[in-house]
């Protein structure tokens, strides 16, 4: 009967490698956690918005001709305004979960309105730790908007976390147009615009 061949006797090139037999010691020391809090995390989630009202409005032209080659015009009644919305939701298991304050993070803000909501309390699988959960909305207003918007902007962060990282959104990254994705103004098929009018 042949003998089977023997891969591993026909390997090129020998691998070399070391097997450490013992206890492994993951240092996270370095880690951008805040374990400041107790209790076990099981949820925490924050979004922001931010809407900023221009206060322009289109108005149609009531001529049958319109109005300098257009049908209708656009004004601006007041400066413009931004709110940011934050919405957040924290739970915990064993004890209450940290929320974030709503203290504006600066003079420029200012709290129009809060809003909580705490859910049920249930418990985990073992049926003696308690889960914790609460919800909640803060709205504040901008007294002096930036000319661009995302120069007011902040990336939230969760209470689990060191604020050790750059939480702003930089004006250079904006890039991509929304006219045809690519950022440029594609024209190739689109017809010539015409002056419309309000005559049959």
């Amino acid at each position: 009967m042949a003998n089977k061949p023997n891969f591993f006797d026909q390997a090129e090139d020998d691998v070399a490698a070391t097997v450490t037999v013992g206890n492994v010691s993951i240092d996270d020391s370095s880690g951008q956690y805040d374990e400041s809090s107790d209790g076990t995390w099981t949820d925490y989630i924050i979004t922001n918005r931010y809407e900023k009202d221009h206060h322009k409005y289109m108005l149609g032209i009531a001529n049958s001709n319109g109005f300098q080659g257009q049908t209708v015009a656009f004004v601006q009644l007041a400066s413009p305004m931004l709110l940011w919305i934050c919405d957040w939701t924290a739970a915990k298991a064993g004890k209450q979960p940290e929320h974030p304050s709503p203290d504006p993070p600066d003079t420029n803000w200012v709290l129009l309105d809060e809003n909580y909501e705490p859910f049920q309390v249930v418990v985990r699988a073992d049926g003696l730790t308690p889960i914790y959960r609460l919800s909640g909305t803060y709205v504040y207003g901008c007294k002096n908007p930036m000319l661009i918007t995302v120069n007011d902007i902040r990336y939230p962060r969760p209470a689990w976390l060191k604020d050790s990282f750059d939480r702003t959104q930089p004006t250079s990254k904006s890039k991509t147009g929304i006219k045809d994705g690519s950022g440029g103004n594609s024209s190739s098929g689109s017809p010539p615009r015409q002056p419309g009018n309000l005559k049959g």
